[in-house]
């Protein structure tokens, strides 16, 4: 009976192999996860800061040229185009969130003059500029120059997000005699 072969047959139930991730695996995927989300909508928070400044400049730019064009047009000062010293001072005295004001409001209304009588003086279209900044906010025109009183026109977005504070820009005169 040396050939004589006992075979052992296991019985025992055979083992599970573990399937699945265990606690700490999981923890450490949803920790990266939320990182990269971090890092992705700050990412996108700074994009859209710069696009919405690049909107602002865009929109002076146009509104500065169009002063240039409609008193070159006009052969007026700005103050005579659309009839008024300070468009702004309806809007920039006040301590308010000048975006969450009606557009009924005086605001509003004086603003939305001035860049009409811009517009029909420049022979342009601002109807992009009608609603304001890209904050909400109208942009800030102040009409200085008068005849006879030399000191720049200036036009400006004072809700811009700069380091130095507010982004104004000076138009150059048009007749300063």
């Amino acid at each position: 009976m040396k050939n004589l072969m006992l075979v052992c047959l296991d019985l025992r139930a055979p083992k599970k192999q573990q399937m699945g991730f265990t606690i700490v695996e999981l923890l450490i995927v949803i920790v990266v996860i939320g990182i990269l989300a971090a890092i992705t909508l700050t990412s996108f928070s700074t994009v859209q800061d710069q696009a919405k400044a690049s909107r602002a400049k865009d929109d002076l730019t146009l509104l500065t040229k169009a002063i240039k064009a409609g008193r070159i047009n006009q052969s007026k000062t700005l103050n005579q185009i659309t009839g008024s010293s300070w468009t702004g001072g309806s809007c920039f005295g006040r301590n308010t969130n000048l975006a969450a004001l009606p557009k009924s409001d005086a605001c509003w209304v004086d603003y939305q003059s001035a860049l009409t009588a811009i517009a029909g003086a420049a022979s342009t279209q601002l109807e992009g500029l009608m609603n304001g900044d890209p904050y909400g906010a109208p942009y800030y025109i102040d009409e200085n120059e008068l005849p006879g009183y030399c000191v720049a026109d200036t036009v400006g977005d004072p809700f811009s997000p700069k380091s130095s504070g507010y982004d104004y820009y000076s138009v150059p005169y048009y007749n300063c005699s």
